[in-house]
């Protein structure tokens, strides 16, 4: 199968292609990059005063954090696990295949 697309045009292979979510993700993201940056802009002038206490977003974030280094971690020894039952099995047939 050749594949044939416009080097140039980048863009339209990408809004192209099938399977894609791109088109419903980037009104979102672009939505959201708008009022982050007007956010910043009312922020940064003093228009606007927003202040918190920022303890329970510390905790969260700390456990958060924790959370996904150890979930990493669980996936990271899953794998290792499964690659050596994998080995044993891989092992157990070379033995067979030499007994027989």
């Amino acid at each position: 199968m050749t594949i044939i697309y416009d080097s140039k045009n980048h863009l339209r292979l990408i809004f192209s292609a099938q399977g894609t979510s791109l088109h419903y993700a980037l009104p979102s993201a672009i939505f959201s990059t708008i009022i982050a940056a007007v956010y910043a802009y009312l922020i940064e002038n003093d228009y606007l005063e927003f202040g918190f206490d920022t303890d329970g977003y510390k905790f969260f974030a700390t456990v958060s954090s924790f959370l996904i280094v150890w979930q990493s971690q669980s996936a990271y020894n899953d794998m290792w696990k499964a690659r050596n039952v994998f080995d044993d099995v891989l092992s157990s047939s070379y033995n067979c295949c030499m007994i027989a």
